[in-house]
């Protein structure tokens, strides 16, 4: 069965948008920024870029499709048309979702297994394989980055920068954000917020639980993705999305 269609039997009892951020803040803790990512992977990232348009503001792209037919409403930068950011948002979605999803059932296997130092563990050799996974099953490139990250091969490009700024100067609940890569595709980012269950290897000093801060210092010695706290949001999922993989690509926007 396809990783885009598996959803965790632990939230399979909730309805589709809870089941996506139930996991999203129970499991945040395993996002993709905690593997061992190589200068290869990184270079191959089509949609890592130095160039950055400071000159941003808000549009409303309409709700984009969630699994099982619930929405999530998308914003998207002032250069990209609603109906890009929607298509860019039909694409995208979907294959976040997988990703978390995939991450929240292994991680709670590893928790149950072998308790938050083994979650560490596992997210440090398993979760970039389970990333690459969702890339090639979706035909499209995924990055986890934060303002503080846990590996440094996940810092903010340029690009990541202007998202995390738009989501630090956003008000109300956060929603995914659609802007373009600078070379005729797009980068969707999708908001990762801190649940309960993520402090216990993200939050405070005090809050970390036993054998994380050594388990750190051994896989992670540069980590700063700590001191976060319940519902604060922690980083973003971006997903790039190709032009030619649009409807209608051929069309400009209007």
């Amino acid at each position: 069965m396809s990783s885009l269609s598996r959803i965790p039997s632990a939230f399979r009892h909730l309805p589709p948008l809870v089941t996506s951020l139930a996991v999203a803040l129970a499991l945040g803790a395993c996002a993709p920024e905690d593997g061992a990512d190589s200068p290869a992977d990184r270079a191959a990232d089509p949609g890592a870029s130095s160039h950055a348009d400071p000159a941003r503001t808000d549009g409303v792209a309409g709700p984009a499709s969630q699994p099982g037919g619930a929405t999530l409403g998308t914003s998207h930068a002032a250069d990209v048309a609603p109906l890009i950011a929607r298509q860019v948002a039909d694409l995208a979605e979907p294959a976040s979702s997988a990703l978390i999803e995939s991450l929240g059932s292994n991680l709670m296997a590893a928790i149950d297994r072998d308790g938050a130092v083994g979650a560490v563990r596992f997210c440090n050799v398993e979760a970039m394989p389970l990333r690459r996974q969702i890339e090639e099953e979706a035909g499209l490139s995924i990055k986890r980055t934060s303002w503080r990250v846990r590996n440094p091969a996940n810092a903010p490009d340029a690009l990541d920068q202007t998202a995390l700024d738009h989501f630090a100067a956003a008000t109300g609940a956060p929603q995914p954000w659609v802007q373009s890569d600078g070379g005729g595709g797009y980068l969707f980012y999708r908001p990762l917020p801190t649940g309960g269950v993520c402090l216990n290897c993200h939050g405070a000093p005090d809050q970390l639980a036993e054998g994380i801060p050594e388990v750190l210092r051994e896989l992670y010695p540069d980590d700063r993705a700590v001191g976060f706290s319940e519902g604060e949001l922690r980083g973003l999922l971006r997903v790039s999305v190709p032009r030619d993989a649009l409807a209608g690509a051929g069309e400009g926007p209007d």
